[in-house]
């Protein structure tokens, strides 16, 4: 599995590079993207004996997105959010509006959060972060890139907000 992620990573990585990443846009329910992506990322939550809850504000129109980049998104945020949890802490997905023109996907942990003078780091290439995975699974440092340029394809933004020994809040802000 991590083989494969890394492979992965990298041909994405390259198809952006290259400006080749197509997006195949359609209208979605933005809750059915975010129920897809914590059931795959169930199973490792589950054995990690981590609970992962879905909250929705009712309501939500579709959205124009590409589901399977968005839930490679969401895959990503909650398989960090994983990472750097201890058992028993839970994560959680929020999908609500932003104002009138955007849904925004929010992923929070009780990690172990980032360091204020990392955050501006995160989202480039190979970093892998200060802090070492709870549960000792390795990253290639390029995930969060990734998502920070499949939300930029969206015409949407991320943002996160962290504090050390608290957690962390991935914010994905993104045009209906």
């Amino acid at each position: 599995k991590m083989m494969r992620r890394i492979v992965d990573d990298l041909l994405d990585w390259t198809a952006i590079e290259a400006g080749t990443l197509r997006l195949a846009r359609h209208s979605v329910d933005p809750v059915t993207v975010a129920a897809d992506a914590i059931a795959l990322a169930g199973l490792a939550a589950a054995r990690l004996g981590i609970d992962l809850t879905l909250e929705q504000e009712p309501g939500l129109p579709a959205a124009e997105l590409d589901p399977g980049r968005i839930s490679q998104v969401l895959g990503n945020l909650l398989g960090n959010a994983l990472k750097h949890s201890a058992r028993g802490k839970p994560v959680s997905v929020h999908v609500g509006r932003a104002g009138d023109d955007a849904v925004e996907y929010t992923v929070s942990d009780c990690g172990d959060g980032i360091p204020q003078e990392n955050l501006s780091q995160i989202f480039g290439a190979f970093e892998t972060g200060a802090n070492p995975p709870v549960h000792g699974e390795r990253a290639t440092g390029l995930g969060l890139a990734i998502v920070k340029r499949i939300v930029d394809a969206h015409g949407g933004r991320i943002g996160v907000e962290s504090e050390p020994g608290v957690g962390s809040t991935f914010r994905v802000t993104l045009p209906i």
